[in-house]
């Protein structure tokens, strides 16, 4: 082992960078899936239905039909859908091979979050807090399994910390302007990957104006106008016919207007779960070192901007204050690792310092190696996927009767348009029985998919009362970590799913 820990104190930056690569690859490969409904749903989804010419309402604004118009920004489902268009121009069509090349840019682009987040502690508290902070941000548990997901949170981070290593630019070098500039460039691309990132570019040019950088401010405002403008107004205006700025307003409109219809919480929450995520007592050593810099406001206040926000806005979900995160972490490490220099308590008691990090590593150490290969969201991605393989799988039924709505079906990895009959609590089976002998023969379907096992041999009987008798073509298991999720909360419907192959469509019940 000599000539590896010889090489890390010789390069550490590449170490890290290496062993961020190396792990991260074991999430492209395995972690298959997807985490929640927006990385999906929201990204995958349409660039993929651009790519196909059909349902292009995300993109294109359709006057005609009166509807309102989609909130969410184009550029990072654009970013995707490019990606999905050189594949399949190279003849790479399989829904499962596109997203593993997917992951594979995400994940090496997610290594900016741990290459600034090095930079900024080595600038701030030298080589030590920069290898503490390096080594947090490549192989944190939830790193490698976020990075290849298509959160717009996670895809901002790498913005965000090359927006704070910028920060320390400007002020190193006031006279240079393209420092301000870049900068700004980064916090408003940041900003059109997700609205909130907004806060950022307010606590930067706050702490511009404490400083009395005039020129400094004037070039960061200019980079954070341009990509705003470019996306949002010749992008979405011109090409996509939105009116200029629409999206972000709508997008304004709809959260003032439903802030109170999702997951709430307490104004401490977000306090809380950073408190709990990082794992005490080592999160506790990042709050006092945060705190600690507060003399730098370059990076301070763009975070504390961005949590306070958070804090106080009514609607909650974890996801939410994931931008955040890598910077928080590379200013508290630098902050502890002044603060442990000097503080007598610290050095009169070497070994309970040393105990707590050896206590964070090794859950951690333990957790990455859990969850990183993790196959998330796998039943349902699986139960497409099998359904592809089948020589006609245009229509099925998606039999969830325990529930009273059914989750959303990625049709992404199905690879065609499907007509889907679903079934809830409250569904009439009379009129879903008509309904489907009513439809085209073409769309007769051809597998039924049960949810869950409870009361699976009644609902399978119910089905059959109208389709005719089922026949068990395989089960789909979620994987360890969705079954732990669901375990730890119901709400999150990571369930098994019964695949059965339907009869050939007969005379529809009561009509013999």
């Amino acid at each position: 082992m000599r000539p590896l820990f010889d090489y890390w104190r010789q390069h550490p930056l590449r170490t890290i960078l290496l062993v961020g690569l190396l792990i991260r690859l074991l999430s492209v490969v395995y972690s298959k899936g997807f985490g929640m409904v927006d990385d999906h749903f929201v990204v995958v989804k349409p660039a993929q239905k651009l790519l196909d010419g059909t349902d292009v309402g995300f993109w294109y604004l359709d006057k005609s039909d009166g509807r309102a118009f989609s909130k969410r920004s184009v550029l990072y489902p654009g970013f995707v859908y490019w990606q999905f268009y050189a594949l399949e121009a190279v003849g790479i069509t399989n829904p499962q091979t596109k997203m593993l090349f997917v992951r594979l840019l995400h994940a090496l682009y997610n290594l900016l979050v741990p290459l600034f987040g090095f930079l900024i502690a080595r600038r701030l508290a030298g080589e030590r807090a920069a290898r503490i902070a390096g080594l947090m941000l490549a192989l944190y548990w939830w790193m490698p399994i976020l990075s290849v997901r298509n959160l717009n949170e996670v895809v901002s981070m790498p913005l965000v910390m090359f927006a704070g290593w910028m920060g320390l630019q400007t002020l190193k070098e006031s006279r240079k302007w393209h420092w301000p500039l870049l900068l700004g460039l980064a916090l408003g691309l940041a900003f059109s990957v997700r609205f909130q990132n907004l806060f950022f570019a307010g606590g930067v040019g706050l702490a511009l104006l404490w400083y009395r950088q005039w020129r400094a401010i004037l070039w960061f405002s200019l980079g954070v106008v341009v990509p705003i403008v470019v996306v949002h107004g010749l992008v979405e205006g011109f090409v996509f016919g939105y009116p200029l700025f629409g999206k972000v307003m709508r997008y304004i409109e709809y959260n003032l207007t439903n802030s109170n219809s999702y997951v709430n919480g307490q104004w401490y929450n977000y306090v809380l779960l950073i408190s709990g995520i990082l794992v005490p007592p080592i999160s506790i050593f990042l709050w006092a070192g945060f705190i600690k810099m507060r003399k730098h406001l370059i990076l301070v206040l763009p975070v504390l901007l961005f949590l306070v926000f958070h804090s106080m806005f009514p609607s909650k979900q974890e996801r939410f204050i994931l931008p955040m995160i890598p910077l928080f972490i590379a200013i508290g490490v630098a902050g502890w690792v002044e603060i442990a220099e000097k503080w007598n308590w610290a050095l009169r008691h070497p070994k309970i310092i040393r105990g707590s990090w050896v206590f964070f590593w090794s859950l951690n150490v333990l957790a990455l190696l859990v969850v990183s290969p993790a196959y998330t969201k796998r039943s349902r991605v699986e139960s497409m996927t099998f359904l592809s393989d089948t020589p006609q799988h245009n229509a099925f039924v998606l039999e969830e009767s325990n529930r009273k709505s059914s989750f959303s079906v990625p049709l992404y990895y199905l690879g065609s348009k499907a007509q889907i009959y679903k079934v809830f609590k409250q569904t009439d089976r009379a009129e879903f029985c008509q309904q489907v002998f009513a439809s085209p023969d073409s769309l007769w379907p051809n597998h039924v998919l049960i949810v869950t096992d409870k009361k699976r041999t009644e609902r399978v009987a119910q089905i059959e009362e109208c389709l005719g008798p089922l026949q068990l073509e395989t089960l789909i298991q979620p994987s360890h970590l969705d079954r732990l999720l669901h375990w730890l909360n119901p709400v999150n419907r990571n369930e098994a799913i019964w695949i059965y192959k339907t009869s050939p469509k007969a005379v529809a019940p009561g009509q013999q």
